[in-house]
This record gives structure tokens, C-alpha cells and sequence, in this order.
């Protein structure tokens, strides 16, 4: 077997990297301490390693463009073969092999006579290959082979055909035609590889670092790799270096240009194999991103774009006037921007701005902006430089529209520029500089219009950005008192609603919102602003359908008008309100749901404020059904992105909820760092999150201190209470059941029940009810209810206290199955320490039972267990009968689950 998995020039990298021989010998027999492990490739490895375990010869051909990881594949092709006892011999193909017969072949032949014709030099090959495996079977692996020489390519065909010799080849997509026939006439089995998918990629990353990656940083290197493993590692590793990447806030994040090293420079621009022409067109290309065919036919000609289309290397997208031209892959455009001069990117530009300026479409006006600023295009108007700066707020690219909108204001441009660069400045979480900007945009706002959005922002600003609540109010009802316009006030009276939903005032804020919304000619911005604010003030109160429709007239509204000035903070706004209802009706998998859709949707932006929002989302969603290692590690990004920027104010809450999610997982000194980021900006908390926040002090405080817990969750629900906020009520006396006092909250509970139409609420009546009256019954039946809707973590606390309520009632077979399925629960949610479970009792079994239940869980019978066990067939099924009774099951099929459970560490972990 031909096997070399590392080409000369990554082997040596690696062996200049770490320091010769000694590693590269360990690379290549595979056994190095490499973090980069093989992942999105495990079905292909499975067909190989499938079939050199068969034992007769195969032929299989692994294609792929460069970098998908050919190589990688070949080598584990090397260790299945090791692994299923063949002989192997390795080559690799090499453009400097290729000029000589057989040299990439040269070490594994005698040396041949000078006078030998090719013929000859073929069957000697041939004879020498087939031979030396010995008595083993034989596998040769090529990589590479489209690089081999004729004869070598020759002497591959023949030995693949043959049928003495395993035969593993590499070759690179649409190269070595003679190879790649070896798959048409079904000789060889081809497997083709494509660049790794999002989730691969995550994966990959996460895995060589050790640790989370923030979603924002992997969404930048899926982007410019397009899933290409070697891309990836080479980019990531040059972040290292660089210090571009590192891990701060317990996740790993790049931070600055993500820019490839000179060494993935190398690599890639040895694959623009173009002439002198086509390079200047790909130039073109990477300066402009996206540039009109008609533009670069203007810069180039028809047959050097269409060649650059051929081969691969640009795309035509749409037709006639509106065709536009980009470079196939991103990674490309970095590079041929790297080695450009300076002098000849500012002379594109130029060209590119002269001839942009007279378009209006967003990409030519965002492009000619930029190049304004940079210098490289005429001086744009004040009209077009504000424009752009809200094309650039629209794009979620808030860095670009500060710029632009700074530019337009220098250029003279009036309230719409000043309202653009408010709303950039905002987004950046710098509130002090946005509130300087406003007041020096007040005399510049002249219509009630004006006026009226620019009061809006000011009191946004001042409320989610500086904790200033009655100020926020008082400015908004100041300008309402003097603008006269219906539709400009309605604004005005939208954003009151928001305030007051968020101060707490749920029925205030629903009959403000309600009222704007009543008046259809109202514009988007208001309409969408005030369903926000009803949505999550009926979500909370306990009119979850009324609330989702709600929200769902706003999203109408939004799609309907995406360029509406602060359209992002009314998005994120309605994203809030909405998923408010779903998880207060306990409608989970929606939830979950909904907040990746939410966030797939943010990932679409460039780096913005809004990724820990909608990071906040996923693990709010990931925490409500139990899930509580997942919603740690999306937590404790969004805190991450917290810290940096936080225009909505939602720091408190979401470093609530990771206290809350660290002490379920036993970090009892990680929650209450997280408590101490609440207590730093607790005069920034909004009233309406504030019973969830005591609810995630009150889980803080009862891992040390159960009953000064149940007093902060008690305040908690009455704060709650006195709010109006029915449903939250709701949710936190149901902790105080968790907690262990449930005669206290279960008739609360029940009124609440018979006020809301929310079945979840029933479920928390039903679980205090039981759990008051100790019923192991009536608390399976909780248990029950709550699997069917998701909730988990609650499911696993109610059947560890059904299973103490079992055994006290001396109900030993119940209470043994409750305990399991406890147990199986709490693996399902990553093991969290709840009150239920930190008492729970798993039954116990003895050495001898567990090993004749192992054996059974694997399928075996009970005569050959005895037969391993050296016992008789009637003890073994002995045995069985005590396991099952420990374990409250009735079948083997069981048993499987039933033991998986009862290795879970208890909550004492």
C-alpha cells in the first residue's frame, strides 16, 4: 500500500514548525499529539475502513478540490489497513516527480538498468509491489496521483485493475482523467469530498482550541474558508500566533481583521494558476467584492472573465444590465488583496467609484461611501453620504454608518445624517456619546416627524443604554405635549408603552399599545414598536395567544418596511416578546426553535451588538426545558458580548441566568461571580426582569443556604404579584416547589392555574399539590405531564421527590423506578445539582448483579452468562430477578437505560 497523507510542503512545515525528524517520523506514522482530529469525514472513513477489513483487493479513489482533506483521509486509509494486518507501501505524487518515469515510485523499486525501455520498467515495478506485502495482503496508497508521471500513472491503473493489490488513491477534483476512470468502468469505488458544513466546522475548531468558540468568531472563519479544513487550520493557527484569537470569558474569540498568514498566502495563490490578464481581473474583483459585468468588461475583456468563470475562479450572477461578477471564494479575494499595491488597489477604486457613483442600488452606494471615505472617489454630497450611512445601519454594520454619518454631517448634511449617526453610536453601546449627538441634533429637527423620532431615540437611549427610566418618560411625554401630529405622537406613545412594559406596568403598557396599534394609518416604525411592547406585556401577564399574535402583526410590519430607521431595536424588541410567550406556555421546542432561527438570522450581519442578544435567546431557551450545559455555554457568550457593548440593557438578566445555570451545574463560586456582574449594574435593571433576576439569586443562595434561598424566591413571586406579572408569578413559585416548600405556594398556585389559560401553569399546580401531599403517584403523573411538554429539568426534580415519596410509603419497585428515571433525566439535562436530586437514593447493586446485568444489557442469554460467569443458569436468573426489582423494571430491554442511569453521579458531584 502507497500511502503518504502529508504533502512535502505541509511535511515540511511541520517538521521546520516543531523542530525535525523526530515529529515528522510521528506525523507521518500518524501517532502525533495533532488537536486537529478528523471530524465531518467519519462516513468516509467507515467505507474504507468497511472495506480493507474485507480482506480482498479494493480500489477506491478519494477526490476533492485542495485543502478538502484528501490527504487526511489517505492517512486514515494507512491506519485501517495497519489496523486489519496488510502490508502497506505509501508514494505521493510531486510536480517535480512528474518529470522523471516512476520517480515519485523511485523508493519503493531497485534500481533500474539506464537501458530499460518503459515497458520493462513497468513490469519490474509491478513485479517488486506485488511482491511485497509477502504473505499479507498488500495496500498501496498514491497521493496526489494527478501529479504522477504517465508511467506511474500507468502502473497505478494496472495494479488497481489487477486484482492482487488494495489500491487507495488521491486525486484532485477534474484532474488525472485516466484515474478518475477507474471509478466509470467500476473498477474503483470513488469517494468525493466536499467542504465540511457549518456544524463540521464548528466542531473541527472547537475541538483544536480545547474549548467553545464564540459563534460570531466561527461564523467569520466559515465564511472566508467555505468549510475547507486546510484553510481552516491554517487560519486559525495563524490567529493564534498573531493573537488575534484567544480566549477570553471562557470562550475563544477573534478580535480585529481576519487576515491569512503569510504561509496561507502561499498556499493559496499557488492555486491562482492565471495569466497576467485574468490576475488583473481577479484584482478588480477582490477590491470591489461584487462589481457590475458591464464595469469589468469596462476594466478587462469578454474572454478573460469568461475564463475566470471557466476555471472556476469567478462567478456571473443575474443577467443583462443588473449581472454581477464576485469571486468564487473569499479566501481568494484576501489573498489577491494581499499582494496587491497599494497604488494599484487606489487606482481600482477610482476606477470603480467613477463609475458607481451613478447608481442608487445599496452595494454601489455602501461601495462608493467607502471609498469616499478611504479617499480613492470624488467627494460625495451630503444626501449620498447619509444615504449610505443608513444603508450601512440597515446592514447591521454600525462601525461603517458612524463613519459615513460623521462624513455627511461634515458635508452638511442635516437632521437625517445626525438621526443616521445616533443610531450608529447607539448600537456601539456608547450611550454618553449618543446622547451628546441628540442634544445637538435637537435644533436641527424641525417636523413633528423629526421630532418625535429623534425624542424616541433620545429616550431608548437614555432608558435600555443608561438605566435612566424617568427621564426616558419625562422627554417622552414632554415632546408629545407639543407635537400635534397624530402619527408623529403615536411614535411617542409606542415608545411609552415599550418603557412601561419594561419598568413592570404590563396593563399600562398593553392599553398604550393597543391603542397605537388600533390606528391602521399609523407608519411601521410605530406599529412595530408598540406590538413589541404588547406582546411582552401580555407574555407576561399570562395571555400568551394574544401575545404571539401580536407579535406576529409586528413581524408583518417589520418585513414589510426593513429599512425603517431603528428597525434592528424593534426586531430584537419583538424577538423578545415573543419568545416571552413561548416559554412562560412552556411551548419549548418552539422556543428553541424560534431563537436559532432568530440567531441564524443575526449571523447573516457583520459583528454587532445584537449577536449576545440573540445568544441571550439560545440559552434562555436551551435553560427553560433543563438543558443546562448547553445554556452555559451560550450564556456565558452573550455575557461575553455583554461586557464589550449593551444597548438594550440586558446584562442583568443574562448574567441572572448564567448564575442560575452554574449553580444547577455546581459552580457555586462561577454563580456568584455572575451575581456580582448583576450587582455592578443592578441600577440598570429593568423592574419587569426583575423577579427572574432575585429567582437566579434565590437558586444562587439555596446551594448554601435552602431556606434563605426559599425567603429570595418567595420575594421574588410576591414582587411578581404585586406587578401584575401572573405568569412569572407562576414560574417562580414553581422553583419554591422545587426549593421544598410546596404546601406554601401550591394554593397560589392553583388560583393562578384557573386564571390563566396556560397548561404549564396547570402542571406547576398539579406538582405542588402532589408534592404537598407526598403522593408518589400523583407525582409520577407530574413527571409525565412535564416530559410531554419538554420541561425536563423539572420532570427529573418531581420524580427524584416521587421516589423518596415511594420509599417512605415502602412502595420499593415505584420508588426504584422514579429514582432511575431521575437519574436518566439528569444525564438528558448534564447532571444539574437540583434539590431533588442532590437527596436522591439510587438503588444499589452488588458486584455480582451489576456484572450479570451488564452482560444481559448486551444481549447475551442467561445459559452464557453462566457459561462466563462460571454460575449455574438459576442463579444468574437469580440475579436478574434482584436487579430488576432494584431497579423498577420489568425486561432486559430496560436494562440498558436503567444502568446508563445509575452510573450518573449523584448532586453531590
Amino acid at each position: 500500500m502507497v500511502v503518504i497523507w502529508l504533502r512535502f510542503s505541509r511535511c515540511f512545515g511541520y517538521w521546520r514548525m516543531h523542530g525535525g525528524t523526530a515529529t515528522q517520523m510521528q506525523l507521518l506514522e500518524g501517532i502525533s499529539s495533532d488537536p486537529w482530529t478528523l471530524t465531518g469525514r467519519e462516513a468516509e472513513r467507515h467505507v474504507i475502513v468497511e472495506r480493507l477489513s474485507e480482506g480482498a483487493p479494493h480500489c477506491i479513489v478519494i477526490t476533492g478540490d485542495p485543502g478538502v482533506g484528501r490527504t487526511r483521509l489517505a492517512r486514515e486509509a494507512l491506519v485501517a489497513a495497519r489496523d486489519a494486518g496488510w502490508s502497506t507501501l505509501s508514494a505521493t505524487g510531486t510536480t517535480a516527480a512528474s518529470a522523471v518515469p516512476l520517480g515519485a515510485m523511485a523508493h519503493l523499486i531497485p534500481p533500474a538498468e539506464p537501458a530499460l525501455d518503459p515497458l520493462a520498467l513497468l513490469q519490474r515495478a509491478m513485479s517488486t509491489i506485488v511482491t511485497a506485502g509477502g504473505e499479507r495482503p498488500l495496500v498501496l496508497v498514491v497521493d496526489d496521483a494527478h501529479l504522477l508521471d504517465d508511467l506511474s500513472q500507468t502502473l497505478v491503473q494496472q495494479l488497481a485493475t489487477g486484482g492482487i493489490v488494495s489500491v487507495v488513491i488521491t486525486i484532485r477534483t477534474a484532474t488525472a482523467p485516466g484515474l478518475a476512470a477507474l471509478c466509470r468502468d467500476g473498477t474503483a469505488e470513488r469517494i468525493d469530498l466536499a467542504p465540511l458544513e457549518r456544524d463540521q466546522s464548528d466542531r473541527l475548531v472547537a475541538a483544536a482550541l480545547g474549548g467553545d468558540v464564540d459563534t460570531r468568531s466561527c461564523e467569520r472563519l466559515r465564511r472566508l474558508t467555505r468549510g475547507n479544513p486546510m484553510y481552516l487550520r491554517e487560519l486559525v493557527e495563524g490567529g493564534l500566533a498573531a493573537g488575534h484569537l484567544r480566549r477570553r470569558d471562557g470562550c475563544w474569540r477573534w478580535a480585529g481583521e481576519m487576515s491569512p498568514s503569510p504561509r496561507l498566502v502561499e498556499i493559496v495563490d499557488a492555486q491562482l494558476d492565471v495569466n497576467v490578464a485574468e490576475r488583473a481581473a481577479l484584482e478588480v474583483l477582490a477590491v470591489g467584492e461584487q462589481v457590475s459585468l458591464e464595469t469589468l468588461l469596462g476594466m478587462s475583456t469578454t474572454a478573460t472573465v469568461a475564463g475566470l468563470e471557466r476555471i472556476g475562479l469567478a462567478a456571473v450572477e443575474g443577467t443583462g444590465q443588473q449581472a454581477q461578477v464576485r469571486m468564487t471564494h473569499p479566501l481568494h479575494a484576501e489573498v489577491v488583496r494581499a499582494q496587491m499595491p497599494e497604488a494599484a488597489a487606489i487606482r481600482i477604486r477610482q476606477q470603480l467609484a467613477n463609475g458607481g457613483a451613478r447608481s442608487r442600488s445599496k452595494e454601489e452606494l455602501l461601495r462608493a461611501g467607502r471609498m469616499a471615505l478611504d479617499g480613492a472617489g470624488p467627494a460625495l454630497d451630503a444626501a449620498l453620504l447619509t444615504e449610505a450611512a443608513g444603508c450601512a445601519n440597515e446592514n447591521l454594520d454600525h462601525p461603517l454608518a458612524e463613519r459615513l454619518a460623521r462624513a455627511a454631517v461634515d458635508a452638511g448634511g442635516g437632521i437625517a445624517a445626525r438621526l443616521a449617526l445616533l443610531e450608529s453610536v447607539q448600537w456601539q453601546g456608547r450611550s454618553m456619546d449618543a446622547e451628546a449627538i441628540a442634544r445637538a441634533a435637537a435644533t436641527w429637527a424641525l417636523s413633528d416627524d423629526e421630532r418625535a423620532r429623534l425624542a424616541v431615540m433620545r429616550a431608548l437611549n437614555a432608558f435600555c443604554g443608561a438605566g435612566r427610566a424617568s427621564d426616558a418618560e419625562a422627554r417622552l411625554r414632554e415632546t408629545a405635549a407639543v407635537v400635534p401630529g397624530l402619527r408623529a405622537r403615536d411614535e411617542l406613545i409606542a415608545a411609552l408603552a415599550l418603557i412601561a412594559f419594561l419598568r413592570g406596568r404590563a396593563e399600562e403598557a398593553v392599553d398604550l399599545g393597543t391603542g397605537v396599534l388600533a390606528r391602521l394609518e399609523n407608519r411601521t416604525f410605530a406599529r412595530s414598536l408598540a406590538a413589541a411592547a404588547t406582546a411582552g406585556a401580555l407574555a407576561m401577564t399570562g395571555r400568551t395567544k394574544e401575545a404571539l399574535a401580536v407579535a406576529a402583526t409586528g413581524w408583518s410590519e417589520v418585513q414589510g418596511a426593513p429599512t425603517e430607521s431603528q428597525a434592528a431595536f424593534v426586531r430584537l424588541s419583538l424577538a423578545q416578546g415573543e419568545l416571552l410567550a413561548l416559554w412562560l406556555s412552556g411551548r419549548f421546542a418552539d422556543l428553541h426553535s424560534r431563537a436559532v432561527e432568530l440567531h441564524e438570522q443575526s449571523m447573516t450581519a457583520p459583528d454587532w451588538a445584537g449577536d449576545a442578544v440573540a445568544a441571550l435567546h439560545i440559552g434562555w431557551a436551551a435553560l427553560a426545558p433543563g438543558h443546562v450545559s448547553v445554556a452555559k455555554r451560550w450564556l456565558t457568550e452573550a455575557m461575553a458580548g455583554f461586557r464589550r457593548q449593551d444597548p438594550m440593557g440586558l446584562l442583568p438578566v443574562c448574567a441572572s441566568q448564567l448564575a442560575q445555570t452554574r449553580s444547577l451545574l455546581g459552580d457555586d463560586s462561577g454563580a456568584r461571580e455572575a451575581l456580582g456582574q448583576v450587582d455592578a449594574v443592578r441600577d440598570r435593571a429593568m423592574p419587569a426582569f426583575e423577579p427572574l433576576i432575585l429567582l437566579g439569586r434565590a437558586w444562587v443562595t439555596a446551594a448554601t443556604d435552602r431556606r434563605e434561598g426559599l425567603d429570595i424566591a418567595l420575594e421574588a413571586a410576591r414582587l411578581a404579584a404585586d406587578l401584575g406579572l401572573w405568569a412569572i408569578e407562576a414560574t417562580v413559585l414553581q422553583a419554591v416547589v422545587q426549593l421544598g416548600r410546596p404546601g406554601d405556594v401550591a394554593g397560589r398556585l392553583r388560583q393562578l392555574a384557573a386564571q390563566l389559560d396556560n397548561t404549564l401553569v396547570s402542571i406547576y399546580a398539579d406538582h405542588a399539590d402532589a408534592a404537598a401531599e407526598e403522593s408518589g403517584g400523583r407525582l409520577d403523573s407530574v413527571v409525565a405531564e412535564y416530559e410531554r411538554v419538554g420541561a425536563y429539568l423539572a420532570a427529573e426534580d418531581a420524580s427524584a421527590v416521587a421516589a423518596a415519596a415511594h420509599r417512605r410509603a415502602r412502595h420499593h419497585r415505584r420508588a426504584s423506578a422514579a429514582a432511575v428515571k431521575a437519574a436518566k433525566l439528569a444525564r438528558s439535562c448534564g447532571r444539574p445539582r437540583t434539590p431533588g436530586l442532590v437527596q436522591l437514593s439510587m438503588p444499589h447493586l452488588t458486584s455480582r448483579e451489576e456484572e450479570v446485568a451488564r452482560h444481559a444489557s448486551a444481549g447475551r442469554g442467561n445459559a452464557e452468562i453462566a457459561a462466563r460467569l462460571v454460575l449455574s443458569v438459576r442463579t444468574v436468573e437469580a440475579h436478574l430477578a434482584n436487579v430488576y426489582a432494584k431497579l423498577g423494571i420489568t425486561s432486559r430491554t430496560q436494562l440498558r437505560d436503567a444502568l446508563a442511569a445509575t452510573a450518573a453521579p449523584d448532586g453531590n458531584r
